[in-house]
């Protein structure tokens, strides 16, 4: 006997090892007479959610255009053969799984094969053959029972999240103690108001704190991106960037490497030309090549991607951003990653100091998927105080009333948002530099709202040596 006669065998006296493998059964796994049969096996099963008793499979077998009569008996002769098996059912399912493991990988070897000898050198289609015969698993998983699973489920109520953290107390607090993996984050403002500042200040918080971080940038050059991270990670502003030596700015560097850290790789994508399948095989290319897997991905920003569900003109705005966000949270769930990316508002809330849902640009249903979803305000007032508002639209960590509006200070020069009661500390021990001692006064933020606000002076770096 064969293992196919095995799997066959069990498939049709056993329901629930049929429930078990049928879901994952393909007729590429099996070659002549059992391929036929499992064809029909898994056609029925399909139509009809039960899988089909012998002379059920005889019958539909039977009514297979092509087939021989020679076929036909050698078919129904191994169907006669079958009876109930006794062997052990984790066994069973365990050699299976490596089973079908094996034939996709041959079949994936072989298919590469073929595009190689047509000339392809595509070799991201060979990646993805390999890549996808790789990842056949049976999900052993089969839900948490309530009462079954109570003292599991009150074991992990004292279990730590997995938490990528901000870096600045305030979000920290209000997510409690970071962004969780395996969830969608945004950030929504009018444009120019510091959107992609904010991710580039998350994501060098993150990697200062040991966690690996890619930036996916649909927007601005990869280069100016890396000036951004530039201007955070070294506390230089940009402008000063253009003036330092090549020495000062290498030294800087490495005076960075040798503190605790993470990696940061930053990919540019063009606007409105990729997806969460150009994500993925990104992610799948970095960890074969590199080793690098992040923990944070920051995507620069969600309304540039396109849907590898629709193409442009099949549906509108509403259901392509509702889309590409249901697969970007997909993302997170596959790689055991936080994402944060970002949204504008739409003409409404451009000049709005106080920004509602509503003001979401392009698709109300990208509220609908984010685990979080918080607006940034700028106002002239908050500019002259350096300083920016937020506001809680959404959160799933915590309950948005205990800090539904607070503000944060602002170093646009050096790309850092930082909490308002303990600013970012100055590197003068390694850069030589001092900064201004800051001064709190009262300003009018908005009608009838009176804040508390950090005034930060401009620094003319007059101060620096080298």
């Amino acid at each position: 006997m064969q293992f196919e006669d095995k799997i066959i065998e069990n498939v049709l006296f056993d329901e629930h090892y049929a429930n078990r493998v049928l879901p994952y059964t393909k007729s590429e796994y099996f070659e002549g007479n059992y391929k036929i049969i499992i064809e029909q096996i898994v056609k029925f099963y399909v139509q009809y959610n039960t899988t089909p008793t012998r002379d059920e499979l005889k019958i539909e077998i039977q009514q297979c255009r092509g087939l021989t009569d020679s076929q036909l008996h050698d078919i129904e002769g191994l169907l006669d053969e079958y009876k109930r098996d006794d062997s052990d059912r984790d066994w069973l399912v365990k050699k299976t799984e490596d089973f079908y493991k094996e034939r996709a990988l041959t079949g994936a070897i072989i298919n590469s094969a073929g595009i190689l000898e047509k000339g392809n050198q595509n070799t991201s289609q060979i990646l993805k053959l390999v890549q996808d015969a790789l990842s056949v698993s049976f999900d052993s998983n089969l839900g948490h029972d309530y009462f079954e699973h109570a003292n599991d489920r009150f074991e992990m109520y004292s279990v730590k999240e997995d938490k990528v953290p901000t870096g600045m107390k305030t979000f920290d607090d209000i997510t409690r103690g970071g962004f969780s993996r395996k969830s969608l984050n945004c950030v929504i403002a009018s444009s120019g108001s510091g959107k992609s500042l904010f991710m580039v200040s998350v994501a060098c918080n993150a990697l200062r704190m040991g966690f690996n971080v890619l930036y996916l940038t649909l927007e601005m050059s990869e280069v100016r991106i890396a000036e951004r991270m530039d201007a955070n990670l070294l506390d230089i502003s940009i402008p000063s960037l253009s003036t330092i030596t090549l020495k000062q700015y290498t030294d800087r560097v490495d005076e960075l490497k040798k503190k605790k850290h993470g990696r940061l790789l930053i990919k540019e994508f063009p606007t409105s030309t990729a997806s969460v399948l150009h994500f993925k095989n990104l992610l799948n290319e970095l960890k074969l090549k590199q080793g690098f897997i992040p923990d944070l991905i920051c995507v620069d920003y969600v309304n540039l991607m396109m849907s590898s569900r629709y193409k442009p003109g099949q549906t509108n705005s509403y259901g392509m951003v509702k889309a590409i966000s249901e697969e970007l949270r997909g993302l997170a769930v596959e790689t055991n990653t936080a994402i944060l990316t970002a949204t504008q508002t739409n003409r409404s809330g451009f000049n709005n100091s106080d920004i509602e849902m509503t003001e979401v640009s392009d698709s109300i249903g990208l509220i609908f998927t984010l685990d979080m979803l918080f607006a940034l305000i700028r106002t002239d007032a908050l500019d002259q105080a350096n300083q920016v508002m937020f506001k809680q639209l959404k959160n799933r960590y915590s309950d948005l009333n205990l800090n539904p509006m607070f503000q944060m200070g602002i170093n646009r020069d050096r790309m850092m948002i930082y909490d308002m009661d303990s600013p970012p500390q100055a590197s003068a021990e390694n850069f030589n530099t001092t900064r201004k001692v800051v001064d709190h006064r009262v300003v009018n933020v908005a009608p009838s709202v009176t804040q508390k606000v950090l005034v930060q002076p401009q620094n003319d770096f007059s101060s620096f040596t080298f």
